[in-house]
């Protein structure tokens, strides 16, 4: 499992992870993208491992970083912009 950042998932394994998380049964996930996160570890059985779960995380919180970024600079820009 080193080494493997969320961008080296598929859209599949990233939706089946996420789908993980919320609950969701294996049986309405891709297959091919179980069997794959099954293989690097992430998945074990139905449910997300530890390492699968640090994987989601460091993803929302890095997506979530980037949003707040450009809000704050769309911010910043309508102040110096529009506030005098």
């Amino acid at each position: 499992m080193d080494g493997i950042s969320w961008d080296d998932l598929d859209v599949s394994e990233q939706r089946a992870i996420a789908m993980l998380a919320d609950g969701v049964s294996t049986d309405l996930c891709d297959r091919v993208a179980i069997l794959t996160l099954n293989r690097i570890g992430l998945v074990r059985g139905s449910r997300l491992t530890a390492i699968g779960e640090q994987l989601l995380s460091a993803a929302a919180r890095r997506a979530f970083r980037c949003v707040t970024s450009d809000v704050e600079t769309n911010l910043h820009g309508f102040v110096i912009n529009h506030v005098r």
